[in-house]
């Protein structure tokens, strides 16, 4: 069994997906991993801050605004880049992508 607490409160999906995602690479397990439980505690009612920086007003308005896009429709209808796919790239690159020259491909 693994626990981690946020140094700080947070709302960021990402910042907590990022956060179980470090906790999950500190371990090797022996086996496949059957289940996982995820548990987040001592929540509290959102209250405003005013910051000292303007990028945290912007975050927290870019976060609402995805919660907002994910509850009309459905979990992960957008989702930061970093969290949708974990897989290795495969090393190959597409033919319809071109560094330079024509990138459009005619299918007969």
């Amino acid at each position: 069994s693994r626990q981690m607490t946020l140094g700080e409160p947070t709302d960021d999906a990402r910042e907590i997906s990022f956060a179980l995602r470090g906790l999950l690479d500190s371990i090797k397990p022996a086996m496949a991993i059957r289940l996982i439980g995820v548990t987040i505690g001592r929540l509290t009612k959102g209250e405003a801050q005013v910051e000292l920086f303007d990028t945290d007003r912007r975050r927290g308005e870019l976060l609402s605004a995805m919660d907002s896009i994910n509850d009309r429709f459905g979990s992960f209808t957008l989702t930061w880049g970093a969290l949708a796919d974990d897989r290795e790239p495969s090393g190959v690159i597409s033919p319809a992508w071109r560094p330079v020259g024509v990138k459009r491909i005619d299918v007969k």
